[in-house]
């Protein structure tokens, strides 16, 4: 497909409680046009909020994971999002495709958030995956991995980076700033979404979700309030501006070696 038309939803995620969040994105998307997209990206832990100890925590996975295959096929579009899964023990950030024939692709958070205690509770992905999405090659991204610029590298393998974050105001300059640089580097469209208000653990968001062009222009902005904002992406002209400007052709090779966590 030339075009992509993505949708970017930036809420007012409710504190651990997985039934309002997701009847308030079941609203947004009734009552919206977002039918019309081929692709809607929520932000990090969109159901829960950014939570990192699960002491004692009751994990909804299943259920989250069930409302995505179930308004994918209704709304006949793909979502993305990260959500809190729960495997033989183990907790992963994991970031999920859900296209409307109920096919799922998934990449477990890389680079987990130490400062805020993911690393110790949470286990860390190890793999660095590409999602496919109507012929269009999309690199995932969970919040703090946009910080990390080699596990982000474009081995000519993507055209567009999603990054899905819980990422608060005091840093937000970061998360705009890298944004459009992972966008110029990398040559591709990068879209980032966030959240916005307060979390259960007193961290301000105050979202400025973005959408931005392979030479680092915001195509949209979302600012600082709630926002539902829908661009179309071209492939051909990202492609005649990688042809123009090939600047990859004299990029450094190099080796990731994984630094685990777990």
């Amino acid at each position: 497909m030339e075009t992509l038309q993505v949708s970017v939803i930036q809420p007012n995620t409710h504190w651990l409680d997985v039934s309002a969040n997701l009847h308030q994105l079941s609203v947004l998307f009734a009552e919206s046009d977002l039918c019309n997209s081929d692709l809607i990206v929520l932000p990090e832990m969109f159901a829960t909020g950014f939570v990192t100890n699960v002491t004692n925590l009751k994990c909804a996975d299943k259920q989250i994971i069930e409302w995505m295959v179930a308004t994918a096929s209704n709304f006949n579009v793909a979502i993305m999002g990260s959500v809190l899964v729960c495997i033989d023990g183990k907790y992963y950030n994991r970031l999920l495709l859900v296209d409307s024939n109920g096919s799922i692709q998934h990449y477990d958070k890389h680079h987990l958030f130490g400062i805020g205690g993911e690393s110790r509770f949470l286990s860390q992905g190890t793999s660095r995956v590409i999602f496919n999405l109507n012929q269009w090659r999309i690199m995932p991204v969970v919040c703090y991995d946009l910080r990390f610029p080699v596990w982000l590298r474009n081995k000519s393998d993507y055209d567009l980076l999603i990054c899905v974050a819980n990422w608060p105001e005091t840093r937000i300059n970061a998360f705009k700033i890298l944004m459009q640089a992972r966008a110029i580097e990398n040559q591709c469209y990068s879209i980032g979404v966030n959240r916005i208000n307060t979390d259960g653990n007193g961290l301000k968001y105050n979202g400025q979700s973005m959408v931005v062009d392979y030479k680092g222009d915001v195509l949209c902005e979302c600012g600082t309030n709630f926002c539902i904002k829908t661009t179309t992406l071209s492939y051909g002209e990202l492609q005649v501006y990688r042809s123009q400007f090939p600047v990859g052709t004299d990029a450094d090779d190099f080796e990731i070696k994984i630094k685990n966590h777990n």
